[in-house]
C-alpha cells in the first residue's frame, strides 16, 4: 500500500472514517477502502459481473491513490440511506410554495453531502406585483437569501457546510442588484454566483446596441448592455463573483438541451445539469499513472532528466486500465446511490441520463515530474492530448458497457446520436473537478490548478496545515537543496522561488506558481482541457492584487470567443477568507481575525412580551434577556393572517436575534426598523404604525431599558471562550440556538 501522510490521514478521520455512536472511529485504511469498494462493486450483480474480482478491482485502484470518487460516495458507500452523488441542480419556481419546496430539498441534499445548484431567472423581479396578495414582489436576490440562510444551518453529511451555485439569467430585470449582491463581502457567504450570458448579449455588447431585459410579470426594458457588462467586470474584480457562464454555448454543446435545457451548475461550475439532474464525480491521480525510468537506462539524457536523476513520463497502459475501471466505478454508483425518496424524480432523471463526471487531479505536479512548464506550448499540447486521450478510452467504454449493459433510456433524444450508431451507456463522462479533499488525500494538487505555492498551509478545523508541493519538495532532496537553510527559509517565506537566484530559470519555468503565471496562460490551459471534456471544468483564472478591472474584461471576452462554457477570475486578497493561503501572513492554529464577538445564550432566560395592532393583524413580540439582563432573542408573530407572511417575520426575528448576540446595541436595531414603511400603515392612538417592522420598534422601545455600556462590556469579555475542536479563541457562541464556533473552516457545533 502506498503511504498516506499525516495530512491525509487527518482529513480521512475527521471526515471520512465510520465512528460509533460515541463517536469513535471504527475503520481504519484498508476496512474504509474496502466498505467502498464492496458497496460500489455489488452493484454490478444485476449485470452478471464476478463481485468479488471488481471489488479487489475498485479496492486496489483506490489503496494505490490511482482513482477516488468523490466525498459522498467515500462518507456513505455501504451505509443505509447512503446518497453517493456529488451534484444536484433544483428548479426554482415562481411561487411562495415552490420556492420553500426548494429550500427544503436543498436541505435534504446538503444533509447528504450533495451540493445543489439553482437558476433563480423565473422569480418575478423586485417591485412588481403579486397577484395573490395585491402586493409587490422581493425578488430574486431577496430570496436568496433564505436558501444562504438554509445551508447556514444544514452541514452536509453532518461534515462540511453546504455549498450552492445560484444564477441569473443576464436578461433579467434584476440583473444588477444580483451582481451586487456579494459586493458588500458578507452577504450570500455560502453562494458562488454565475451570470448566465446568452449569445443574444453579447451580440448586443459588441455591436452597442440596446439589449432587452424581460420577465412575464413585467414590461420589456431596454437597457444599455454596457452597463451590464460594467458592473459584472467591476464586481468579479473587486470579490471574484459572479463568474459567467456562457449558457448558450453550453446548451449548443448538451446533448439533452432539446428535452432537457440547461439553466445552472453544480456550485463550483464544473458540471452543467438539467433541472433535477444529478451527477456523481471521480478523478484519477494522474501522478500514480507516472513511470520513471532511471538516468542511467536514458541513452542521451537531457537537462530535465539530469535535475530528476531519470525521466518521468506517463503509463499510458495503466492509465486506460484505470480510466475503465474508474468508468465502470462511476457507472455502478447510480445503481449503488440510495436515492432521496423525497425526491424521487432525482433518481428518474439520473438513471435516465446516466451521467458521469471523469475527472483528474494531480496536473500540475505531473507537469512538474515532466519538466513541462504549466504556461508553455510543449505543456499545453501535452495536456490537450491527454484530456483528449481520457475521453477516448472513457467514451469507447461507455460504449462497451452500453451494449452490455443498455444505453441510457434518453439516448434517443440525444441530438448527437448519429455519433454512435452503436449507442452509449453514459449521456457524459468527463468532468474536471477541484479535488479539494481528494488530491489532499492523495498528497497532489488539485485538479488542473497550477501550483498555489510551493509551500501553503491549508486551512482545516481552525488549524492550518503546511504542505509542500510533492513534486518540488521531491526535487528539493533529489537536487540537494534541502541543506541549504537560507533557500528554504526564502521559499517558506515567499512561497515561490521567482525571486532566488540559486535557481535556473528552467526550474524556475517547471515550478510557477499561481500568480507567477500570464492570467490568459490560465486561460489557455483551461481551454487546452476543455477540448476533451464533455461538461465542464473547475478552472479559476488567478489573478495577481494588482491585476486591473481591464484585465478580468479580456479573460472574460476572449472566453467567450474562444468557446468556452464559462469562466471565473480571482485576483488574490480579494475575498476576506481564503483557504489556501502563503506560510508569509497566515496565522497559525487558535489566532483569528478580530470579528464581532458572540454573545452565549443562557439555559433559563426570561422574557416580555407585548402586542400592537398593525395592517396585517395584532403583531406579537417577545424579548428574552439572560441573567445579566443582556438582550439575546426576539420572537415574533401575527395574531391573524395578514399581508406579512409567518417566514418573513421568523426571518426578521432571527436577525434581529444574531444582532443581539453579535453585540449589537439594541438601540441601533430599533433606529434601523422604525420608519420601515409598507403600503398598508395603521393608526394605533396617537402613533401610525407604518409596517410590521416599523410595529417591531415600537414595542422593542416600550419593552426595553438598557445599560448600553455594560451590554458591551459583558459582551466583549466573551472574547476567553475557546473551542474544544480548533481551540480558537473568542469565537464560541450562540447562533440559532445553538452553540458553535465562528472560526473560519471549523463549525464546530453541539448540535
Amino acid at each position: 500500500m502506498k503511504t498516506f501522510s499525516n495530512n491525509s490521514l487527518l482529513i480521512l478521520e475527521d471526515r471520512y472514517f465510520l465512528r460509533n455512536k460515541e463517536n469513535e472511529i471504527t475503520e481504519d485504511i484498508e476496512s474504509f477502502f474496502h466498505r467502498i469498494a464492496s458497496a460500489i462493486a455489488k452493484a454490478g450483480e444485476a449485470y452478471g459481473d464476478n463481485i468479488e474480482d471488481v471489488e479487489k478491482t475498485f479496492y486496489q485502484m483506490m489503496v494505490t491513490k490511482c482513482f477516488l470518487p468523490n466525498s459522498p460516495t467515500l462518507m456513505n458507500s455501504g451505509k443505509e440511506n447512503g446518497q453517493l452523488a456529488a451534484c444536484f441542480v433544483l428548479p426554482v419556481e415562481d411561487s411562495i410554495v415552490e420556492i420553500f419546496d426548494a429550500v427544503k430539498h436543498a436541505a435534504i441534499i446538503h444533509k447528504t453531502g450533495g451540493g445543489t445548484g439553482f437558476d433563480f431567472s423565473k422569480l418575478r423581479p423586485s417591485n412588481s406585483n403579486v397577484k395573490t396578495t395585491g402586493r409587490q414582489a422581493s425578488g430574486p436576490v431577496s430570496f436568496m437569501g433564505v436558501f444562504d440562510a438554509q445551508t447556514d444551518c444544514v452541514k452536509q453529511s453532518g461534515v462540511r457546510r453546504g455549498a450552492n451555485m445560484g444564477v441569473l439569467r443576464v436578461d433579467h430585470p434584476d440583473i444588477l442588484s444580483f451582481i451586487n449582491s456579494k459586493k458588500d463581502g458578507t452577504s450570500l457567504q455560502n453562494f458562488n454566483i454565475s451570470v448566465a450570458i446568452t449569445d443574444d448579449f453579447m451580440d448586443a455588447l459588441e455591436s452597442g446596441t440596446n439589449f432587452t431585459l424581460r420577465h412575464p410579470s413585467v414590461k420589456n426594458i431596454k437597457v444599455n448592455p454596457k452597463v451590464i457588462w460594467d458592473t459584472l467586470i467591476e464586481n468579479a474584480w473587486l470579490t471574484g463573483d459572479p463568474g459567467v457562464l456562457y449558457i448558450d454555448v453550453i446548451n449548443r454543446n448538451y446533448p439533452l438541451s432539446e428535452k432537457l435545457p440547461i439553466r445552472s451548475t453544480n456550485p463550483c461550475g464544473e458540471t452543467p445539469l438539467p433541472d433535477y439532474g444529478s451527477c456523481n464525480l471521480g478523478s484519477i491521480n494522474l501522478v500514480a499513472m507516472l513511470q520513471f525510468t532511471d538516468i542511467a537506462d536514458l541513452p542521451q539524457p537531457d537537462e530535465i532528466d539530469r535535475i530528476w536523476k531519470g525521466k518521468y513520463s506517463i503509463d499510458y497502459k495503466l492509465l486506460d486500465k484505470t480510466i475503465k475501471n474508474a468508468v465502470l466505478f462511476l457507472d455502478n454508483i447510480i445503481d449503488a446511490n440510495a436515492y432521496i425518496q423525497e425526491l424521487p424524480i432525482i433518481e428518474e432523471i439520473s438513471k435516465n441520463n446516466r451521467e458521469i463526471g471523469l475527472g483528474v487531479m494531480g496536473l500540475a505536479d505531473t507537469l512538474s515530474f515532466m519538466g513541462l512548464p504549466y504556461d508553455s506550448k510543449d505543456g499545453l499540447t501535452f495536456v490537450r492530448n491527454l484530456i483528449q486521450h481520457i475521453q477516448k478510452v472513457a467514451t469507447d467504454y461507455s460504449i462497451e458497457l452500453g451494449k452490455k449493459r443498455g444505453v441510457y433510456p434518453n439516448f434517443e433524444f440525444n441530438k448527437f446520436k448519429d455519433k454512435y450508431p452503436d449507442g452509449i451507456r453514459n449521456n457524459t463522462r468527463l468532468v474536471i473537478a477541484p479535488t479539494g479533499s481528494l488530491s489532499s488525500i492523495c498528497g497532489v494538487s488539485s485538479g488542473i490548478e497550477p501550483h498555489f505555492k510551493l509551500v501553503y498551509t491549508r486551512m482545516f478545523n481552525g488549524e492550518n496545515l503546511i504542505n509542500w508541493v510533492p513534486s518540488f519538495e521531491k526535487f528539493l532532496k533529489v537536487t540537494g537543496r534541502t541543506k541549504n537553510k537560507k533557500i528554504i527559509e526564502h521559499i517558506t517565506e515567499e512561497g515561490t522561488i521567482e525571486n532566488i537566484d540559486e535557481f535556473s530559470n528552467l526550474e524556475k519555468a517547471i515550478f510557477k506558481t499561481a500568480n507567477d503565471i500570464a492570467p490568459m496562460s490560465h486561460l489557455d490551459m483551461l481551454e487546452a482541457v476543455q477540448s476533451g471534456v464533455d461538461q465542464a471544468c473547475s478552472k479559476t483564472i488567478n489573478l495577481p492584487n494588482k491585476a486591473t478591472k481591464s484585465e478580468v474584461e479580456e479573460i472574460y471576452l476572449s472566453a467567450y470567443k474562444r468557446g468556452l462554457k464559462g469562466v471565473t477570475v480571482f485576483r488574490d486578497g480579494c475575498k476576506q477568507t481564503q483557504v489556501l493561503n502563503s506560510i508569509k501572513g497566515s496565522k497559525k492554529k487558535g489566532e483569528v481575525e478580530e470579528v464581532l464577538p458572540v454573545k452565549p445564550k443562557s439555559e433559563v432566560v426570561s422574557g416580555r412580551t407585548s402586542r400592537i395592532k398593525t395592517a396585517c393583524g395584532t403583531l406579537i413580540v417577545t424579548l428574552n434577556s439572560d441573567e445579566n439582563g443582556l438582550f439575546n432573542e426576539v420572537f415574533c408573530t401575527l395574531g391573524k393572517t395578514g399581508g406579512c407572511s409567518s417566514s418573513y417575520l421568523e426571518a426578521l426575528a432571527r436577525v434581529t436575534s444574531i444582532g443581539l448576540r453579535k453585540g449589537v446595541p439594541i438601540q441601533e436595531i430599533i433606529d434601523q426598523l422604525q420608519g420601515v414603511r409598507c403600503p398598508n400603515p395603521a393608526y394605533v392612538a396617537k402613533d401610525m404604525i407604518l409596517s410590521c417592522s416599523d410595529g417591531i420598534a415600537h414595542i422593542l422601545k416600550t419593552l426595553t431599558q438598557i445599560d448600553v455600556p455594560k451590554e458591551k462590556e459583558d459582551a466583549a469579555s466573551l472574547i476567553n471562550m475557546i473551542c474544544p475542536k480548533c481551540g480558537s479563541k473568542g469565537t464560541m457562541g450562540y447562533d440559532a440556538g445553538c452553540l458553535k464556533c465562528n472560526a473560519p473552516g471549523c463549525g464546530h457545533s453541539k448540535c
